[in-house]
């Protein structure tokens, strides 16, 4: 019943989404469905922390007005579309290593948007790309997405070695570099 209303009322924006899932765990708390030890216990995990840590440095930065003035002159003037295309997907991966992927390409659409409209290129061309350049340069570190550090979190909290900084970076970097490739080739 409580998730069902939540849905609901989520489906209604009756409330942002952080509101009601936190009435709806604290209902289930206070129904005595949930230990307050179980209630708080997603607060605790040290991904959790990590993954809020990333999204107010990303909103520092997105704020500062430091992305676009970074971003806009590091992409640079061209007429060509497949240069373009990797000018932004080359940085946008790298960042995307080291901070979160959904905050990225928030922070980032309004910059490329201005800066395709600049070198006279279609915004709707660059806009999923740079949605999967942030996606392929997450793979790559141990911070890149929400997903690595969740896992990382459950291996600590199972007893087992928490995963390391670029300990998937043998992996990640050369999916990444593929799929980079594979962008600019066929986007």
């Amino acid at each position: 019943l409580v998730v069902v209303l939540m849905v609901t009322a989520m489906a209604r924006e009756l409330a942002g989404p952080d509101l009601v899932l936190l009435a709806g765990l604290f209902t289930l708390a206070a129904a005595g469905v949930l230990t307050p030890a179980e209630t708080f216990s997603g607060f605790s995990n040290p991904a959790m922390a990590t993954v809020g840590a990333l999204l107010v440095m990303s909103a520092a930065l997105r704020d500062t007005g430091a992305m676009e003035a970074t971003f806009g002159r590091l992409f640079g003037r061209t007429r060509n579309e497949a240069v373009a295309l990797l000018r932004m997907i080359v940085p946008i991966s790298v960042l995307s290593a080291f901070l979160n992927n959904t905050t990225i390409v928030a922070m980032m659409t309004p910059v490329v948007i201005d800066w395709t409209r600049r070198n006279r290129f279609a915004p709707s061309r660059f806009l999923i790309p740079l949605s999967y350049a942030t996606v392929l340069g997450g793979v790559t570190t141990l911070i890149g997405t929400t997903t690595n550090l969740l896992v990382s979190g459950l291996l600590h909290q199972s007893g087992m070695e928490p995963m390391g900084l670029f300990e998937l970076a043998p992996v990640g970097i050369p999916v990444c570099v593929a799929g980079l490739a594979y962008l600019v080739v066929a986007g």
